[in-house]
């Protein structure tokens, strides 16, 4: 069915390089405010319109010309580390950009924002040489959900929109290329649908999750694949090692449709694909390896769990040159029910642009089902909307989380940051509280999204060159480290040249309880 949704925005006009540029639509959350889905989408007048122009440039500085339709009166370029500085005249912004990137033009603050998406010239000719490739061309394509194959390639036209989703299971050597729209507001997700496949049947009872499988979907158990053993906590369901009987059970489970979802897969590239209104988790890998994004970006996530890029149990992957802004988590490493016989590993997250509106920006966990997460580095990111946690490390299960490394990130605060809330009933109503979010937690965790309930531990984290620039007279912002007891406790912490408004800062304050050892501050 050809879709009808708007794929232009007309709250401003766009001239680059004195040429015209189509400015894209997207639909974005408008304030903080979640709850546990429900079966319903969030209500439209939580969200908000907003745009975004993709280009590719080879020549710098390049001249951006923006005419917002609507009054206005400041305006700030985001990353402010890019040090752009717009000038304004007869209501036009003229910036200029010295390198490829993602940047945010705000003329009303936090929102209707311009995302300007400068890609480099690539030449993706070496496409048409693939024996398996999925050419989709300049304008409207409606596949649904296109199921992945070994040794494929998938490329998307920079003049394209693709109203679709990626699904690969036990795939390899596959290309997802170019720099065109896939949009995943084809999809509608009601409480038939699963966010991931994985085996709930450990899940704690009255689990929402648990029950939803049960008592709603009533998911045919037999489609598990067969286990030598009952399933008991921390053993880890081979839920992925055939590959036809995991076809089954992947059937059977009815997942959310949106994004790219990779099960068991290995040797898998996603290159400078725009994702677009996701019904759920984006962009998620499960008990895969050698995973890779660059120069990704989402944005018009609003709805719920609408997460970007989670690694699931995953080895050797990465997110590179991105931008990420997303209702829920932006980037994260986990580990999940079915896939625990698998560690995540050797996970390098690198300069890259996020905005979390409601969950959190980089993280570890909270869902840490594996024995061990260990060797993850997030690097060279800019951070410049949060209303949660930004630099989180968490522990809701039994993994040994050590070895993680935040370093050379800029966090950026504003006026107009509110702290998250949770929707309790149809009535309520977002009331904003104005406060800045933690800039480090660091948490073992108990809660809804504990699977095993097995403590764990976390130890070996380093905090190194973190800038943080709040508006004049903005306070540092909270470090808070919290153990569950003296075993599964966070140890061997390191915080490292700090500075807030470009001054060096003394780490002196950090709200912290008695399970938190070796804290070292330099």
């Amino acid at each position: 069915m050809l879709q009808t949704k708007p794929t232009s925005s007309a709250l401003y006009d766009i001239k680059i390089d004195e040429k015209e540029a189509f400015c894209h639509f997207a639909r974005v959350s408008k304030a903080p405010f979640n709850r546990f889905f429900p079966g319903y989408q969030r209500d439209i007048s939580q969200t908000e319109e907003a745009s975004f122009v993709s280009f590719e440039a080879s020549d710098f500085p390049v001249k951006v010309e923006i005419r917002p339709q609507k009054s206005f009166e400041n305006v700030v370029v985001r990353p402010l580390s890019k040090n752009i500085l717009p000038t304004v005249s007869d209501g036009v912004i003229t910036i200029e950009i010295g390198s490829v990137g993602q940047y945010v033009v705000e003329p009303y603050g936090l929102h209707h924002a311009l995302h300007i998406f400068v890609n480099p010239s690539k030449d993706f000719s070496f496409v048409h040489k693939s024996e398996n490739l999925l050419y989709f061309g300049k304008g409207v394509h409606n596949p649904g959900v296109i199921k992945l194959e070994s040794d494929m390639t998938v490329y998307v036209d920079k003049d394209a929109v693709v109203f679709g989703a990626f699904e690969g299971a036990g795939v390899e050597n596959v290309t997802i290329c170019g720099y065109g729209i896939v949009d995943g507001g084809f999809f509608e997700r009601t409480t038939e649908n699963y966010l991931l496949a994985m085996d709930f049947r450990r899940f704690p009872d009255g689990n929402w999750e648990k029950e939803q499988m049960r008592n709603v979907r009533k998911f045919d158990e037999t489609k598990f694949p067969k286990e030598k053993r009952d399933i008991s906590k921390g053993y880890g369901s081979k839920v992925y090692e055939s590959r036809e009987q995991f076809l089954d059970f992947l059937e059977e489970f009815n997942t959310v449709k949106t994004g790219i979802h990779l099960y068991n897969c290995k040797n898998v590239t996603v290159d400078g694909i725009i994702f677009r209104d996701s019904a759920g988790l984006t962009a998620t890998s499960a008990g895969c390896s050698d995973i890779h994004f660059n120069n990704v970006k989402t944005v018009g996530m609003w709805r719920y769990n609408s997460d970007g890029i989670d690694f699931y149990n995953c080895s050797c992957c990465s997110v590179k040159n991105s931008f990420l802004r997303n209702f829920d988590d932006c980037i994260c490493v986990k580990g999940q029910l079915g896939w625990d016989t698998l560690p995540s590993r050797d996970i390098t997250v690198e300069n890259c642009v996020v905005w979390a509106d409601w969950g959190c920006s980089l993280e570890i966990g909270v869902d840490t089902v594996a024995d061990v997460i260990e060797n993850v580095v997030f690097r060279d990111c800019d951070c410049i909307h949060h209303f949660n946690m930004v630099l989180a490390v968490g522990n809701g299960d039994r993994a040994n989380v050590q070895n993680i490394v935040f370093e050379n990130i800029r966090v950026e605060y504003s006026d107009e940051d509110t702290k998250w809330q949770m929707q309790e009933s149809e009535d309520s109503v977002f009331v904003p509280i104005y406060t800045y979010a933690p800039l480090i937690y660091i948490h073992m965790y108990s809660g809804v999204w504990s699977d095993d309930r097995i403590d764990g531990h976390i130890r070996n984290v380093l905090f190194k060159d973190i800038s943080v620039l709040t508006p004049d007279g903005g306070k540092f912002p909270e470090l808070i480290m919290k153990g569950t007891d003296e075993v599964h406790c966070i140890e061997n912490v390191t915080l490292e040249n700090f500075t807030h408004n470009g001054e060096k800062v003394q780490i002196t304050e950090i709200s912290k309880n008695d399970f938190c050892k070796n804290i070292f501050t330099m």
